[in-house]
């Protein structure tokens, strides 16, 4: 008899909250690596799977000349954006 999976207590977001978190750490520091960033992510967002953070947030870096993952242009133009909305909000 194969046991059946529960639901979840918490239901997935999409990963929306985790992506924005690390908008936040980009922020705050821009040269952190992917792993740092999902370390720092989890510990926010009160996450155990470290990994399953860093799968939710890789498209927001990429390797830079020296082969390791920094934030991307992109990634750094939208951090700059919600730290701004944040300000204008307050």
């Amino acid at each position: 008899m194969s046991k059946l999976r529960r639901v979840a207590k918490q239901p997935r977001k999409g990963g929306i909250e985790t992506r924005n978190a690390a908008l936040q750490v980009i922020l705050e520091h821009p040269d952190i690596s992917r792993r740092r960033c999902a370390e720092k992510v989890a510990t926010i967002r009160h996450l155990k799977d470290e990994k399953g953070v860093e799968r939710t947030i890789r498209d927001l870096f990429e390797k830079d000349e020296h082969g390791k993952t920094r934030p991307t242009r992109e990634a750094r133009r939208a951090a700059e954006a919600v730290g701004q909305q944040k300000n204008l909000g307050d």
